[in-house]
């Protein structure tokens, strides 16, 4: 069945700072009964600004048959956002609004059809820090934790 688990208050509110920070989390999980059907294909992860009546969806994060996998991802326009309603890409100011009123962020549990046990961990945030002189390059500059 569909469900989600949901980011704690820490990762919410305005995190506009986040702006193009890496999310990056461990996800995985043991099925029984699927019964050879294959994996549920709908969004991976989910941010909602209530504030702002916004929905942003990415899809294809979690590889299918694969029971645990690193998932990095950029919260950022990178064309693979998109609006929940519209299934409009999300635009870097859709983003930034988003990140400006966080109300909720969700990471998909529920993968496949019948029961199964779905862990997630090791649930961070890095945004990069530039460092001087450097030419925009990830390369050049540091992680830090948020």
């Amino acid at each position: 069945s569909l469900w989600f688990f949901a980011a704690p208050e820490k990762f919410l509110g305005d995190i506009r700072e986040s702006y193009s920070a890496r999310f990056r989390y461990s996800i995985g999980h043991y099925h029984s009964d699927s019964k050879g059907r294959d994996p549920v294909r709908v969004e991976d992860m989910v941010l909602i600004s209530e504030l702002h009546n916004i929905t942003l969806i990415r899809a294809g994060l979690m590889k299918p048959w694969v029971y645990n996998q690193e998932i990095t991802v950029r919260l950022e326009n990178d064309g693979k956002w998109m609006h929940a309603t519209t299934a409009r890409i999300a635009t870097t100011d859709d983003m930034k609004q988003t990140l400006s009123a966080l109300s909720a962020l969700l990471i998909r549990g529920g993968h496949y059809h019948g029961k199964e046990t779905t862990w997630l961990r090791d649930v961070e945030l890095h945004r990069i820090v530039k460092k001087p002189g450097s030419h925009g390059a990830e390369a050049d500059g540091d992680l830090e934790d948020i």
